[in-house]
C-alpha cells in the first residue's frame, strides 16, 4: 500500500544554503573563509535557540570551540571580531544579544557575501527576536 501524499512529512530543509554554496563556490581565502566562519556561527545560533534548547555547559563548549577554530582561519579583523562576539552570545541565555552580534555579523559581511547569504542571517536574526 502506498501511503498517502498528505501523510508523508516534508524533508527537513537546510536553513543556509547561500552561506553554504558561498563557502563552497569560493577560492581559498577571504570571502570563502568569511563565508565558512559564518556558516558556522548561524548553525550555532540555530542550535542554541531550538526547543529543547541546549544546556549552556554544551553551548559554551561548542563556543570555545568555534572560537578557536575561528582562529585558524584567514578572516578580515572586523569579521574576526564579530564572529568572535556571535560565538560568545551563543553560550549565554540571552536572545537579544545574540541577535545583536548576529546583525553586526551581517553588517560586516554584507558585500562579502552577497544578497541571499545576508538574508539568511537576517532571518536566524527575525527567527531569534520573534
Amino acid at each position: 500500500m502506498v501511503p498517502d501524499r498528505m501523510s508523508v512529512p516534508d524533508p527537513p530543509r537546510f536553513a543556509f544554503p547561500a552561506l553554504a554554496a558561498r563557502a563552497a563556490g569560493g577560492a581559498i581565502g577571504g570571502a570563502r573563509e568569511s563565508a565558512m566562519a559564518v556558516l558556522l556561527i548561524c548553525r550555532l545560533a540555530r542550535d542554541a535557540q531550538r526547543e529543547p534548547s541546549l544546556e549552556l555547559g554544551l553551548r559554551a563548549e561548542r563556543a570555545q570551540h568555534a572560537r578557536q577554530w575561528l582562529g585558524t582561519l584567514a578572516l578580515p579583523l572586523p569579521v574576526r571580531a564579530a564572529a568572535g562576539r556571535c560565538a560568545e552570545a551563543t553560550a549565554i541565555a540571552d536572545p537579544s544579544a545574540l541577535a545583536t552580534a548576529l546583525q553586526q555579523l551581517a553588517d560586516v559581511t554584507g558585500d562579502t557575501l552577497g544578497d541571499d547569504a545576508v538574508a539568511e542571517i537576517r532571518r536566524l536574526v527575525t527567527n531569534i527576536t520573534v
